[in-house]
């Protein structure tokens, strides 16, 4: 694009294999980390509804529905995600990859460490709004990593084993969470987290080597008139409201019975559904099927 250059300071080396394997791992391992806390949430979503009992409001005059503080619960991350994505992205550029990377584990590892201290809707939301930070900064980095370090004929092998590890901890992440909701623990489950982020940080540390690229200028100057990108938005947008609209609106309570309903279709990344409970009120229009 125009006004933009690349820039390396010369004095790097392409790694070995065996160097090159390493740092590929490191990347996997964080992928996996960040993938088993993005999953873990979700499907804590229902149980912090049931704990927290959101109720009607009043702010600033104005009436909040116990509805809409439901839906703040997945509103609020994805909301900072969508702040933070190009911010990001553009940090990534500029300086160095691996130091961002490192700053977006360690940030997410307090952030999980926060969810146990939770004890009202108002402090999920906020902690759930920092988390969408640490989601969005490690995917992008950790991918951009994995593009930057493979050949052009491996890149999208790499890429796969890449996201590969990270459908592994949804999986994993879905399984363990909901054995020990059996349990009627949650601390357990978020030191599991933050315990992986920090294996994942010290695999960066010592096995990833700095990123010496640089992208000068402002990349996105010629984004409203690139015709891949507005391809590509075409077919995103609608796709992302559709699943919105029919996944995460069905999040829904029945008060009076005291029964919770809730069905949450995961991140394009898994396509997942958790429902629990097959008592939903009929009122509240779902297209799970109990």
């Amino acid at each position: 694009m125009g006004g933009d250059e690349t820039v390396a300071d010369g004095t790097s080396e392409s790694p070995s294999s065996s160097e090159a394997g390493i740092q590929f791992y490191a990347l996997y391992l964080t992928r996996f980390a960040e993938g088993f806390g993005f999953t873990t949430l979700l499907t804590l979503l229902p149980a912090y509804i049931d704990t927290l009992q959101p109720q009607d409001c009043r702010l600033l005059g104005l009436t909040v529905s116990a509805g809409l503080i439901i839906g703040l619960y997945t509103t609020g991350f994805t909301l900072t995600q969508t702040v933070a994505v190009v911010p990001l992205a553009r940090v990534g550029d500029r300086f160095d990859k691996r130091t961002v990377l490192l700053v977006v584990i360690g940030f997410g590892a307090g952030v999980y460490a926060l969810f146990p201290l939770v004890d009202s809707s108002v402090s999920f939301i906020a902690v759930r709004a920092v988390q969408g930070v640490a989601v969005t900064g490690a995917g992008l980095m950790t991918l951009a990593l994995v593009g930057q370090l493979a050949t052009v004929n491996t890149r999208a092998e790499r890429i796969g084993r890449a996201n590969a590890a990270s459908f592994f901890a949804s999986i994993l992440g879905s399984l363990l969470v909901g054995w020990l909701l059996d349990l009627s623990v949650f601390t357990p489950i978020f030191a599991t987290i933050v315990v992986l982020m920090t294996v994942a940080w010290a695999g960066l540390y010592w096995r990833l080597d700095p990123d010496t690229r640089r992208i000068r200028g402002f990349p996105f100057s010629e984004l409203a008139v690139n015709r891949r990108i507005l391809t590509m938005a075409s077919f995103w947008a609608q796709y992302a409201f559709s699943v919105t609209m029919s996944g995460r609106g069905c999040l829904s309570t029945e008060k009076q019975a005291g029964c919770l309903g809730v069905c949450e279709i995961g991140d394009f990344r898994d396509e997942q559904t958790w429902c629990v409970s097959n008592h939903l009120p009929p009122r509240y229009p779902t297209p799970c099927a109990t």
